[in-house]
């Protein structure tokens, strides 16, 4: 049973009503689907959702990880060399973690079938039944306890209730804190309670949002970081709530909001690799064009700096090494400090992402204990070591992290809390320093005395 072809569609269909959480609304179940078709016409079937908002991953990435990258990597191989399939699956290209698990559960369907067997008892499984939860869309707590009570009479003995939707609130903490910015990934459906609804496109709330923050003197790194095509090579098939084209609806929101006094910057890009650097150094150019008074922001971990000059005015690094306890710690700084050397000598600008989140919630439950928290200290390291290397902006990643848990779950209230502390307890320090940062001219020279011994 060899891997003759893999596929990716598309699937939509409309909720009866729409799913909130404090990161979205949902009103249409959007799906990839992925088929792996092997040569004697067995067909194996996995499926993702693009969330971007909570994974970073669009349709179009999907897609274009499945077609270009994951489907070359696999066709010819057995099923039945199935540490040597997932070894590629993993090793074709970093991080698309949706799409390699749409693959991969494709896969395990198609093994099982090899198998004669249903999934559940290749795995191991004794049950033919599982019990599973109900999540509780974020609305007014007096609809919240009546979709409650609801579910309880449906037989539902496990609910989560989502909490957290308090846009006002929120943008009343961030003011009163060290930090002067933020930076929303949900920039183009952000509203004053959290996240504009409906299908419409929601200039008027979005102002409405932009307004608060400028009202409580906060600036905003305006997100249109997904708005692009699904394949660099490929048509300008995006849309976003009747507009139709990435360029286009980039357009429409620059016109609508490059006069509004809380806009900082436009975020225009997200570790896209290099084959992109052609369509989003249009990007910039279009913005620019439009609004001349704010720059674009484009983030990396790539040290490949200099190729990704051409579509940004100033640089982001969001290397995140507070990572795997199993794999030591040795290269935490020297990571951020060769990358950060590296933009540095090219002479960009640098507003730059130190680590504030645990990577465990990118993680599975049994995985989530060999990660840890940055210290508040950690935090603070991360970002002078930026600052030496002539950082002048630190988007500390991320406030709406800070009550996640691993696999989907959430953190203690007491957790979530040290985390935000932590953050300005760092921001703070920053802070107290940002007359040195923001200094046109050099500080003083200042001795140096060559010493020689052991630390710990």
């Amino acid at each position: 049973m060899r891997i003759c072809d893999i596929q990716a569609g598309e699937v939509r269909i409309p909720l009866r009503k729409p799913f909130r959480t404090a990161l979205r609304t949902v009103e249409n179940v959007e799906d990839i689907l992925v088929r792996v078709v092997t040569d004697d016409g067995a067909e194996g079937f996995g499926e993702a959702p693009p969330t971007a908002v909570i994974t970073g991953d669009t349709r179009g990435s999907i897609i274009t990880a499945v077609r270009d990258f994951i489907r070359p990597a696999l066709i010819g191989m057995e099923i039945e060399n199935t540490e040597g399939i997932f070894q590629k699956l993993n090793h074709c290209m970093v991080k698309n973690t949706s799409a390699k698990a749409a693959v991969d559960m494709a896969l395990y369907d198609l093994f099982a079938k090899r198998c004669g067997l249903p999934l559940y008892q290749v795995l191991g499984g004794a049950a033919k039944e599982i019990e599973t939860d109900l999540t509780i869309s974020v609305n007014e707590i007096g609809q919240m306890v009546e979709d409650s009570l609801e579910a309880v009479q449906r037989g539902y003995r496990i609910l989560k209730i989502k909490v957290g939707k308090e846009g006002l609130k929120d943008v009343e903490r961030i003011a009163a804190s060290p930090f002067n910015c933020v930076m929303p990934y949900g920039s183009m459906h952000l509203a004053p309670d959290g996240e504009a609804s409906g299908d419409g496109l929601p200039l008027e709330q979005v102002k409405l949002a932009l307004d608060e923050l400028h009202a409580n003197g906060l600036k905003i790194l305006f997100s249109i970081k997904d708005v692009y095509r699904s394949n660099p090579l490929g048509p300008d098939d995006y849309s976003y709530r009747g507009l139709k084209g990435a360029d286009e609806t980039a357009k429409r929101y620059v016109e609508a909001f490059r006069r509004h006094p809380a806009l900082l910057a436009w975020y225009t890009c997200d570790e896209k690799m290099v084959d992109w650097v052609e369509i989003m150094t249009r990007r910039r150019e279009l913005v620019n064009r439009l609004d001349p008074d704010h720059p674009t922001w484009a983030v990396f971990y790539q040290p490949n700096v200099e190729d990704y000059l051409p579509m940004l005015d100033i640089f982001g690094g969001d290397q995140y090494p507070i990572s795997r306890i199993s794999e030591g710690y040795d290269h935490h700084m020297t990571s951020i400090d060769r990358l950060m050397g590296l933009a540095e000598a090219t002479g960009v600008p640098t507003w730059n992402v130190p680590q504030a989140h645990n990577l465990n919630i990118y993680a599975p439950a049994d995985k989530a204990a060999d990660y840890r928290d940055p210290t508040g200290k950690e935090m603070l390291a991360l970002a002078l070591v930026q600052a030496i290397h002539g950082g002048k902006g630190f988007i500390f990643y991320s406030y709406f992290d800070f009550p996640r848990g691993p696999a989907g779950s959430e953190a203690s209230p007491e957790l979530a809390e040290k985390r935000w502390r932590n953050a300005c307890m760092a921001a703070g320090e920053l802070k107290k320093l940002e007359p040195f940062l923001m200094a046109e001219q050099d500080g003083p020279v200042a001795e140096t005395v060559k010493s020689e011994g052991k630390f710990r």
